[in-house]
């Protein structure tokens, strides 16, 4: 099941159970629905690239690394499996990768990335 995040403001949540069709009777007031087709700004430097060695997947937010300061960065990376997911909180320091170890029999399914500035940003992994 794909998953669903939503925005108000700074806050985001993270619906561990949910779908985007059933949200119409949600108590979530002022939250939107973030959509990965949405986002603006430079592909390049947003799209999540995606590199598996085994069980290790490591998310790299752009082909061109993303600007990392305060104002403007990628504050998470998000790995969808087929088993659930895992995040990686990034700060305005730090490289905009994540590492990630699949359980056995688990798969990598979708990377996803949000800037706080560009939005929410997809790549679906083959």
């Amino acid at each position: 099941m794909e998953p669903v995040f939503l925005k108000n403001g700074e806050e985001i949540l993270y619906l561990v159970s949910g779908k985007k069709d059933r949200l119409a009777g949600c108590k979530c007031e002022g939250f939107s629905i973030l959509d990965s087709t949405t986002s603006e700004g430079a592909g390049e430097k947003h799209i999540p690239v995606v590199e598996k060695s085994g069980s290790k997947i490591t998310v790299k937010v752009g082909s061109v690394f993303h600007p990392m300061t305060q104002e403007h960065s990628i504050t998470w990376i998000f790995l969808e499996t087929k088993r659930g997911g895992q995040f990686v909180m990034l700060d305005p320091d730090s490289q905009p990768v994540g590492e990630f170890l699949l359980a056995d029999g688990d798969k990598a399914v979708a990377a996803y990335a949000y800037c706080n500035l560009h939005g929410f940003w997809k790549t679906d992994i083959a």
